[in-house]
C-alpha cells in the first residue's frame, strides 16, 4: 500500500485472492478498523471507495460470498454505503469496534501520549452494534436491497446472540468476547437446545 486509493483497491484484491487459494468460500473484507495508522481503517465512511473495492473483488471472484466488515453509521451515510456495496458483496458486518478517547482515571490517554484515540470493543459498544443493525435491516427492506445483515458488537454473553438475532441480524457473531469466554457459542447453543426441548 502506497497510500494511493488504487494501491488501496488492488490491496483488498490480492488479499482476496490469496484467501480463495487456500480454499476459502467466504471472505470478509474489513473496512474499518479504528486502530490504524493511515486513512485506511475507515473506508466504510467513504461509499465510493467501498463501492470500488467491492465492485473490483466481485468482478474477480464472481462465485465467492462475500462480505464487508463496517464501523458504525446513522442515517444518509448508512443508506450511501448499503447503496454503493449493495451490487457487489453478499452481507455487511456490523460493526466493528468504535473509535473514542480511551483515558486514565488521571484523565492521562491509556495507551500513552501518542495515542488518545483507540477502538473500543466488548460491551460497551453493543447498544450502538444493535441500533447498527436495526438501522441497517430497515435500510434494506425498504430499498430492497439483496444484503445480508450480519451483527457483532459487544456480544459477550449467550443471551446477546439473540439481542442481535432478534434486532434483525441474520447471523450474529462474537470476536472480543469469545476470546475471553472460549465456550460462548457453545452456550448459547446448549441453551438454545434446552429451549426447543
Amino acid at each position: 500500500y502506497d497510500g494511493t486509493e488504487e494501491s488501496l483497491v488492488r490491496d483488498f484484491e490480492r488479499v482476496v485472492s490469496m484467501a480463495r487459494e487456500t480454499g476459502a468460500e467466504v471472505v470478509e473484507m474489513n473496512l474499518s478498523c479504528p486502530n490504524t495508522a493511515e486513512g485506511e481503517g475507515s473506508i466504510y465512511s467513504d461509499p465510493q471507495l467501498a463501492g470500488r473495492i467491492a465492485q473490483r473483488v466481485r468482478r474477480a471472484h464472481p462465485h465467492l460470498s462475500l462480505l464487508v466488515k463496517v464501523g458504525y453509521l446513522q442515517g444518509e451515510s448508512l443508506l450511501e454505503l448499503l447503496k454503493a456495496v449493495a451490487p457487489w458483496v453478499d452481507g455487511v458486518v456490523g460493526i466493528n469496534s468504535y473509535q473514542s478517547r480511551v483515558r486514565r482515571p488521571d484523565g492521562t490517554p491509556a495507551l500513552g501520549p501518542d495515542r488518545e484515540l483507540s477502538g473500543v470493543c466488548g460491551w460497551a459498544i453493543r447498544p450502538l452494534g444493535l441500533s447498527f443493525v436495526r438501522e441497517a435491516m430497515a435500510i434494506v427492506e425498504q430499498n430492497g436491497m439483496p444484503l445480508s445483515i450480519l451483527g457483532c458488537g459487544g456480544v459477550t454473553q449467550p443471551s446477546h446472540f439473540d439481542e442481535y438475532l432478534q434486532a434483525g441480524a441474520q447471523i450474529a457473531l462474537s470476536c472480543v468476547g469469545a476470546m475471553f469466554h472460549p465456550t460462548l457459542a457453545a452456550e448459547w447453543k446448549l441453551a438454545k437446545a434446552v429451549e426447543d426441548g
